[in-house]
């Protein structure tokens, strides 16, 4: 009983921290694109992040089968890879944004 509860604990944090990252992604990118923290992330070539999804396989969680045997639990499939993440390429000059320079006053007419 007690690793029932570990294992549901463990997934609770999981999944806690999946949220946790997400939220913070969604604040970033939020920042990426809106007025004036977009001049800075340009300038600091800070580019949106992806969000923390699983696909297929590794999103159903292993099942564990609890029957009279080997006194040890077994584990019907096995525990899904560690999820790959894409790294956020490196800005290209092209990619930055430019530099919004304010219009010269009209000149005066004499």
């Amino acid at each position: 009983m007690a690793l029932q509860t570990e294992l549901s604990s463990t997934e609770d944090r999981i999944a806690s921290a999946r949220r946790y990252y997400n939220a913070n992604v969604r604040e970033l990118n939020t920042k990426v694109d809106t007025v004036p923290t977009n001049f800075i992330a340009g300038i600091a070539s800070v580019r949106k992040a992806e969000y923390f999804e699983t696909q297929g396989a590794e999103r159903e969680a292993p099942q564990v089968s609890f029957g009279a045997g080997s006194g040890a639990p077994a584990v019907a499939a096995a525990a899904p890879a560690a999820p790959s993440v894409m790294p956020v390429p490196p800005a290209t000059p092209q990619d930055s944004a430019a530099p919004v320079t304010p219009a010269a006053p009209p000149a005066p007419q004499a």
